[in-house]
């Protein structure tokens, strides 16, 4: 019997990419081919690149708008595209208004279409880019989204409407959420050990303020408002600032107000591993997330699992923290983040016991072998 084939494409350092390739799509049995749509191979994570040999995945460098601007990025997906040839099933991760007319052009080059939908992808896009999709989505096989928010999103327009019957929900896995549970009760020396490592301050409180450089977390808007605060205790607090990915105008923005306020505070711009990564996650004991949008970010459940005291912007709706009570503080915008990091400071102890009890309430769900079943679906003739 003829092996199938597999068409990946995808932008290939996302750690959500590396994970539904190592806990699903070398479950599937087929041929994997994977193309970069966000740069050469030599672009991506070595660890990745190495897992991906010692599956046999093929892995195909790409473009970059970035490098290469917009009109030459189209011509050489387009001819790079074309020159994959044939596959059973193509899978697009996160639904491009660059290559989403391209796939729609080589369609019968294809047995079966898949679409992951991010939430990004719909959230932050406009109409014009909406539209791009359109054709595309129309002959997709399926559609698949990672919560009902974004489904509901795209179905609202009714050029859309008619695609219900092929959408579908699979949520993420998170398998950091393992081995944050494998050394949350480590004991306080090997904490301490793990703080000189990262460069922690022993006997500060921290607050980490989002989880990656890019501006959309609005990490510049989150400490200046923080820091503005008359009451705020800086001399108690320490500032962890995930810095990977950011402007170099917006690092020194940031550190400019944090310096001006004295303020004590270590930048992370390096790779972490899982390991480093949980432990940063255990170390937070406050986490601010003020993104401008968000569908349930992977980083975000770690810090709660974590036990960190998640301090939450109102227009990020999770409705799965409140289904499984955990416990969070909410600011409706910037103005008022300072008095609620505030409250979290001057009960911290209480706050932070209770947030160590959300663990409990949300590992087992989170688990990619819960998930693994139905996204294999996916993959199905």
């Amino acid at each position: 019997m003829k092996e199938r084939t597999l068409l990946v494409i995808a932008g290939l350092n996302s750690i959500h990419i590396f994970n539904i390739v190592k806990y699903v799509l070398i479950h599937t049995g087929m041929k994997i081919t994977i193309y970069n749509m966000e740069g050469e191979k030599g672009d991506v994570n070595q660890q990745y690149l190495d897992f991906f040999d010692a599956h046999n995945i093929r892995i195909v460098g790409g473009g970059s708008v970035a490098k290469d601007g917009i009109k030459n990025y189209m011509k050489r997906s387009y001819q790079d595209i074309k020159a994959l040839g044939r596959f059973d099933i193509v899978n697009l991760f996160f639904v491009s208004h660059y290559i989403a007319p391209i796939l729609y052009h080589f369609r019968d080059n294809y047995g079966k279409i898949v679409l992951n939908f991010w939430g990004s992808d719909i959230f932050r896009s406009n109409m014009a880019k909406r539209l791009s999709y359109l054709p595309l989505v129309k002959v997709a096989d399926t559609l698949s989204f990672t919560g009902e928010r974004a489904r509901d999103a795209l179905l609202k327009h009714s050029f859309f409407g008619n695609c219900s019957d092929k959408c579908v929900i699979r949520g993420m896995g998170i398998p950091l959420v393992s081995t944050i549970g494998q050394i949350r009760n480590a004991p306080k020396e090997r904490r301490y050990e793990w703080k000189e490592k990262l460069g922690i301050d022993k006997t500060r409180i921290t607050i980490a303020v989002g989880y990656h450089g890019r501006s959309a977390m609005q990490q510049y808007e989150a400490i200046s408002s923080i820091l503005s605060s008359t009451q705020f205790a800086t001399d108690a607090v320490q500032f962890l600032i995930p810095s990977r990915g950011m402007e170099s105008s917006n690092q020194v923005a940031i550190e400019k107000i944090l310096k001006e306020h004295k303020a004590t505070y270590k930048m992370y711009d390096e790779y972490m591993d899982d390991e480093t990564m949980a432990e940063f996650r255990l170390l937070s004991d406050i986490f601010i997330n003020a993104q401008t949008t968000d569908i349930g970010s992977g980083s975000m459940i770690e810090h709660v699992c974590a036990g960190s005291i998640l301090v939450n912007a109102s227009w990020l709706v999770y409705p799965n923290l409140d289904k499984r009570e955990i416990k969070y503080f909410v600011f409706q915008d910037f103005s008022e983040l300072p008095k609620t990091v505030n409250k979290v400071l001057s009960e911290f102890q209480s706050i932070k016991s209770l947030c160590e009890q959300n663990y409990g309430k949300y590992a087992n769900y989170l688990s990619w072998d819960a998930k693994r079943e139905s996204w294999l679906k996916l993959y199905e003739n």
